[in-house]
């Protein structure tokens, strides 16, 4: 068994060796028209990758056998895997600019998106582009080197060919964070439900009471949460028409209500909503897209 953790050890090393020398080169000739993660994410998990694959090397040769270090070994490995998704993400994840379209790299995906099927706007920190063909909105960070080149290459182009910007500020809904809090936080469920089952593998008493409150506390309640911020993304929505409110909520129950009965309060993050002089809902502008307007068109009612 242990030379397959040495194997993948090794292996790793290698593959970070040549992620390197890759990464020395490129950077050097790094296209103006790319937009990339800046989070270093490749840099990180270059230097985890190695010191988990050391790890993984001497514990192999200098440990004594017994299942505690199999289980250690087991454990760097997994850590080996989780840093070489920060490298494989970071290599994945970026648009690619040209005059007339703009090439959006997913994890597996690849897409080519026409200026001349979106509509945009700045929502918040983001540039929001939304497809017409593909009917999906794409988020990108604003504070991202080259965003601001990706939003003047669409108003050029829109300008020579004489097209009009038709995004539509008449849909309150989720965006980019909370689709992914949604996302992250069913995955924390996902792992700590992953250390619950080792815990409970080869019981003790003691082990399985705090099997039983780890999971609940740290493992539920993220479930609960991740849960609730998809049901908000893909659910959830405000349509805003000329005298009316159309609110759906996360269980696509869908209710009206007239402007004239709608007061609302800005908060510091958000906006409070009454109806009636009762409290309604509370939207957080960062999680959700055309929230000023809503705002502008509920002052001016």
């Amino acid at each position: 068994m242990e030379w397959i953790f040495r194997g993948i050890g090794l292996l790793a090393i290698l593959f970070v060796v040549k992620i390197t020398l890759n990464h020395k080169q490129k950077a050097k000739t790094e296209d103006e028209s790319i937009i990339k993660l800046p989070y270093r994410l490749k840099e990180m998990g270059i230097a985890l990758t190695t010191m988990s694959s050391i790890g993984v090397l001497f514990i192999s040769f200098l440990m004594n056998e017994s299942d505690d270090k199999t289980i250690t070994l087991a454990t760097f490995t997994i850590f080996i895997f989780i840093s070489l998704m920060f490298i494989i993400v970071d290599s994945r994840f970026k648009n690619v600019i040209f005059d007339d379209h703009v090439v959006i790299h997913k994890l597996f995906k690849r897409r080519t998106i026409y200026y001349s099927e979106v509509s945009y706007t700045l929502d918040g920190h983001n540039l929001v582009i939304l497809s017409s063909k593909l009917h999906k909105r794409f988020y990108i960070n604003y504070s991202y080197k080259n965003t601001d080149l990706l939003m003047k290459s669409i108003e050029n182009y829109n300008k020579k060919n004489k097209i009009s910007n038709m995004y539509s500020y008449d849909i309150v809904r989720g965006n980019f964070y909370t689709r992914n809090f949604g996302i992250t936080f069913t995955l924390i469920s996902i792992f700590v439900a992953f250390i619950v089952i080792i815990l409970v593998w080869d019981p003790s008493s003691n082990e399985i009471l705090f099997a039983h409150v780890f999971g609940i506390l740290f493992g539920l309640l993220p479930l609960f949460v991740g849960v609730f911020f998809l049901l908000l993304y893909f659910n959830f929505s405000i349509n805003i028409e000329s005298d009316k409110l159309i609110r759906r909520s996360i269980f696509r129950i869908t209710k009206e209500y007239n402007f004239s009965d709608l007061k609302i309060i800005k908060t510091t993050n958000g906006l409070k909503i009454y109806s009636n002089g009762k409290f309604l809902l509370y939207l957080n502008t960062w999680f959700f897209d055309n929230t000023y307007s809503l705002e502008t068109k509920l002052k001016k009612k």
